[in-house]
């Protein structure tokens, strides 16, 4: 004490030989700073040398972000032939259900556990879902999204109306509307328990359904539901306005985020060219 610059850089690169995350490297600099400015000396972390030797290895241990892979329609599909067909459990078809209501409704997870039974009401033409909490709701006012009844077999109407009749679900109860279920061995049946279900169990369900489909589940997560329906609306050719209110985003920039462009969609600038 005290130590000099060039200590502390050729320990921060031994560091970073060793192939230590960057958090490893920080903390040793707030260490070594703490130590001297504790005895009133100048840090040898306050240097240029250090801090190049730190920002370098910022960015040598740099990990990209890998984003998962979008759901794509075929994949609803899949799930809803395979786990929503006319003897489903409730095992089933909460599984199904909670698939095509994230993909449909471009729900995050935080969104898809916080929905309440209250915040689901059923018209003749679709279904309002109350987004009461939302992490991009910054006045805390709410949102709704209405999703259309079809003849399709991933609707999300018929999914939810199959849903709410095999639970028996009182939708004027604020308890959560996808939850915990308990398996009676005597009867071999489910039945709902009173809690929600944890982003861990959630996302074990969905892609273990997506595994047994024959998809790689590593290339997959609980975003991917979002991501997939933002893409199948962006690729359909939704209007911006409509698909940025649906999706609760406030600028494009995180809009775009979530697109995975189809073949067709790429093509067609070229072909708008030549037109």
């Amino acid at each position: 004490m005290p130590s000099d610059e060039m200590s502390v850089a050729l320990y921060l690169e031994f560091l970073l030989q060793q192939r230590y995350p960057y958090s490893t490297l920080e903390s040793a600099c707030y260490g070594i700073s703490w130590a001297h400015n504790l005895y009133g000396l100048p840090s040898p972390c306050d240097s240029k040398l250090v801090r190049n030797v730190l920002e370098a290895a910022k960015r040598e241990l740099a990990k990209p972000v890998l984003k998962k892979e979008p759901v794509t329609p075929e994949m609803i599909l899949s799930i809803c032939n395979k786990f929503a067909g006319p003897n489903a459990n409730l095992y089933d078809l909460r599984l199904a259900a909670i698939c095509v209501t994230a993909y449909s409704a471009f729900l995050r997870y935080n969104e898809l556990a916080s929905l309440r039974c209250c915040d689901v009401s059923f018209c003749d033409t679709f279904v309002r879902i109350y987004i009461f909490k939302s992490k991009t709701d910054v006045y805390r006012d709410g949102a709704h999204v209405l999703l259309a009844k079809s003849d399709s077999v991933s609707c999300p109407f018929h999914m939810l109306n199959r849903y709410v009749g095999a639970a028996n679900l009182d939708l004027s109860s604020s308890l959560p509307f996808f939850r915990a279920l308990h398996f009676n061995k005597a009867t071999s049946s489910y039945s709902l328990r009173s809690t929600g279900m944890s982003y861990t169990r959630t996302r074990e369900i969905v892609l273990q359904a997506l595994a047994e489909l024959g998809y790689p589940k590593h290339l997959f997560g609980l975003h991917s539901l979002r991501a997939g329906g933002a893409s199948a609306a962006a690729n359909a050719g939704v209007s911006d306005r409509l698909f940025k209110r649906h999706g609760r985003w406030k600028t494009d920039r995180a809009k775009d985020g979530y697109i995975k462009d189809n073949l067709e969609s790429l093509l067609s600038v070229s072909r708008s060219l030549h037109t």
